[in-house]
């Protein structure tokens, strides 16, 4: 966490477009850390008071009120969380999700205005998404595997868990 701060202090000095390249890079970093704590804490596919949550079926948005209202929806994908792509003017979550997905933010040291210089206004993506046209074949020793991933999706976190390996930021 401190290599992170000390990251993200470097990033702010930086020239613009430079500082814009590195800061998406950097959304991205903090996204796959929210759902690296997520996962972690058995969240993947449950909900949370005060998550910002998406229909998968009509992209529909909104806050969970009610837990035991929206977990069956999240238990049969008509819905799930969505993490931050966090900017200066993201939809936050509320309550219990705020709070983690501030955690994950202090732990680089940043706040949502730090992404105002470089215009980033920050936006919300699934949490969780099902891949489509997955196949996989070995050659060699080697697993070659194939699929395609919804716009916005991470493929870096779903390659993670399949190889079960740490994504770092080096």
């Amino acid at each position: 966490q401190e290599r992170d701060a000390l990251r993200a202090r470097g990033i702010r000095s930086l020239p613009f477009r430079r500082h814009r390249f590195y800061l998406n890079a950097l959304q991205s970093a903090l996204f796959n850390r929210y759902l690296t704590e997520r996962l972690q804490r058995g969240l993947l596919d449950d909900v949370l008071p005060g998550d910002v949550v998406k229909k998968h079926a009509t992209g529909g948005i909104f806050t969970v009120e009610d837990v035991a209202a929206e977990r069956p929806r999240a238990q049969h994908w008509e819905l799930s969380a969505t993490g931050p792509i966090y900017g200066y003017k993201m939809l936050p979550a509320q309550g219990e999700a705020a709070e983690l997905e501030a955690a994950v933010l202090a732990e680089a040291g940043l706040t949502l205005e730090d992404f105002r210089p470089a215009k980033l206004k920050g936006s919300r993506r699934h949490v969780r998404y099902r891949p489509e046209d997955l196949t996989w074949r070995m050659e060699g020793e080697s697993l070659v595997i194939s699929f395609f991933a919804p716009k916005g999706a991470y493929a870096t976190m779903l390659l993670r868990e399949l190889m079960k390996t740490e994504v770092t930021g080096d």
